[in-house]
């Protein structure tokens, strides 16, 4: 399309270097005045050119003619000009016997200068009409990912996790994964923990989740429950879309990542627990899934290499660690295989 622009660009030099050199056509730019008729007629050419006809193939065939007739009389130019749009334009009787009386009028200044500025229009605002298409369709694949087809079909991935966890009847945590809608694109919900918490993990990006209590039957319940402490909102069991599977962390400890839908966000009102929550913040999945924004971070234990894990990057925030391990779990259940992830 670029291309096409600076074609157009390169053929109004062209065309207008030509009117520089032709003593007829200094002589009506001086002088000349365009008549009330021969403007109706150019602004009827115009429109006819417009709605009926590919004016680029047009002004491209006038190049070829202007190497021909360079050296030319004015009246050989015009009848030559008149032949190659007769030819090109196929219009009715009528329609030539007007353009013929614009070609001889020598009114092809105005003519050719709205020619002109009517094909750079139409390639302009086709060129932002394909930018709208591509970006309304970028839109609806990701908007796939919230989609009731693709809520069944994660559902169903998930479904055999659930016997993971039968044998753990004591000592769990859970964390509730958090898909939700921001401004009609998916994404996923984080929160910073507190600087005032004790521990190594303080400052750092995870879901919200904690530690089984008394009461928690299962490894949602404790999701969901500490959801509700952390972010100030309830999700219903029905959001929950099922579970990843399990996680240890280097205490051994059973860490169970929760999916759930939350909806739209303009739809919730967070309370975060300012002793437990610093910052809520969101990325959306295709910035969470482009490959730029992806790394991996190397640990060594003692003097040997010892494991490699996620790291998500160029966000508000750094995502590492066991969130990473959790996040990328569930971009792979979420994001459908047409959609380019490379994880």
């Amino acid at each position: 399309m670029f291309r096409q622009m600076r074609t157009s660009l390169w053929l109004h030099r062209s065309l207008m270097s030509f009117r520089d050199t032709c003593p007829h056509h200094r002589h009506a730019a001086s002088g000349g005045k365009v008549s009330p008729v021969i403007e109706e007629e150019q602004q009827l050419h115009t429109q006819r050119l417009h709605e009926n006809v590919n004016r680029e193939e047009v002004l491209l065939g006038i190049v070829d003619q202007f190497h021909k007739i360079k050296d030319s009389s004015m009246s050989q130019f015009h009848r030559i000009w008149f032949r190659t749009l007769k030819s090109e334009l196929k219009g009715s009787d009528k329609q030539l016997r007007k353009l013929k009386r614009l070609v001889y009028h020598s009114e092809l200044d105005g003519f050719l200068c709205k020619m002109r500025s009517s094909v750079l229009h139409a390639q302009i605002c086709s060129f932002h009409r394909q930018v709208d298409t591509a970006d309304d369709l970028r839109r609806r694949s990701w908007s796939e990912c919230l989609s009731a087809r693709n809520e069944a079909r994660c559902r169903s991935l998930l479904q055999p996790n659930t016997s993971l966890y039968v044998a753990e009847t004591k000592v769990w945590a859970a964390v509730l994964v958090c898909l939700c809608e921001e401004r009609g694109e998916p994404a996923l919900l984080f929160t910073l923990r507190s600087a005032k918490l004790k521990g190594k993990h303080k400052g750092d990006v995870s879901f919200a989740g904690g530690k089984r209590e008394v009461l928690d039957q299962t490894v949602v319940d404790t999701a969901l429950r500490e959801a509700a402490e952390e972010l100030g909102v309830s999700v219903l069991e029905d959001q929950v879309w099922g579970v990843l599977k399990p996680l240890r962390d280097a205490s051994g400890m059973l860490i169970a990542p929760v999916l759930a839908n939350l909806g739209p966000l303009e739809a919730l009102s967070f309370k975060p627990n300012p002793s437990e929550v610093e910052e809520v913040f969101t990325l959306s999945l295709e910035h969470l899934c482009q490959p730029q924004n992806r790394g991996y971070t190397h640990f060594r234990v003692g003097d040997r290499f010892g494991y490699t894990l996620p790291v998500f990057l160029k966000g508000k925030h750094r995502v590492w660690g066991l969130t990473a391990m959790a996040l990328e779990q569930a971009l792979k259940i979420i994001v459908p295989s047409e959609l380019t992830c490379s994880l």
